[in-house]
Parts: C-alpha cells; structure tokens; sequence
C-alpha cells in the first residue's frame, strides 16, 4: 500500500475552514478524475466521506482516496469491449454500518445505485443525517 504522508481532507478543512477557489478546483478535479475511473471499471467505493480522502504529500497537491472496505464490483455492463457502465444498470442493497451516510434510498427499503451514492455523497461536508436518537435518525 502507498504510503500518504499528509493529513485526511477533514483534518485539514477544519484546520483552514476554509479552502479558495483555486486549491478547491484542484483537490475536486483529482476526485472526480478518480471517481471517474472508479466507475468506468465497474467500482463504486460507497464511503466517499473526507476522512478517507488523504493528501499524498505535505505539499496538500495530490489526494489519494483510501477505504475500499465498503466498495461494490459492478458486473453488469462491464466488459472489455464495452467499459462504460451506465448509472441504473445494477442496484445494490448492502446496508450500511454508519447511519450518518446511508443513502435515503436504503432507509426507505429500496435498493440504490451504488455510483450514484459516490456522487452523492461528495457532495456533503458534513453528515447528511446526524441526531443521537436512532428513531430520529431514520
């Protein structure tokens, strides 16, 4: 495993509060090129949080995304002769073990679309769900 000598992107957010315009374009470019190839061979990774997304440098100029004990293989529509794998081409129903990142979806009893789910949950700088109470939580 290739070792990350900075510091995780919540880490480093809290430390700033905020990041400009340039340094934000740069880190989401890296996270939307990776996701990107994620995608492309059939992998969605589910646990896209900034906790596991690592600076590879103290120079805070290249990310790594680490955590893939939740990702899912998608087959369908992989291959090589076609790489592309369309959003709703196959659901997942995999529950979740933090209720903060559960997609609306599962919380409804329906099955979700594992990709999507990565784009999602980029889009959150914090917990999309929080309250202690479980009941409240769902």
């Amino acid at each position: 495993m290739e070792y990350a000598v900075g510091e995780d992107l919540s880490s480093y957010l809290m430390k700033k509060k905020y990041l400009n315009e340039n340094e934000t374009r740069k880190i989401f470019q890296q996270l939307i090129d990776t996701v990107y190839y994620l995608h492309q061979i059939g992998v969605c990774h589910r646990n896209l949080r900034l906790e596991n997304i690592l600076f590879s440098s103290k120079k805070k100029n290249i990310i790594k995304i680490i955590n893939f004990g939740r990702s899912n293989l998608y087959l369908t529509g992989v291959s090589s002769d076609n790489p592309t794998l369309a959003f709703g081409e196959e659901f997942l129903e995999t529950p979740f073990e933090n209720l903060q990142y559960t997609p609306p979806e599962m919380i409804l009893g329906i099955k979700y679309d594992g990709l999507l789910l990565d784009i999602w949950m980029m889009l959150f700088s914090s917990f999309p769900f929080e309250d202690k109470n479980t009941d409240k939580l769902y």
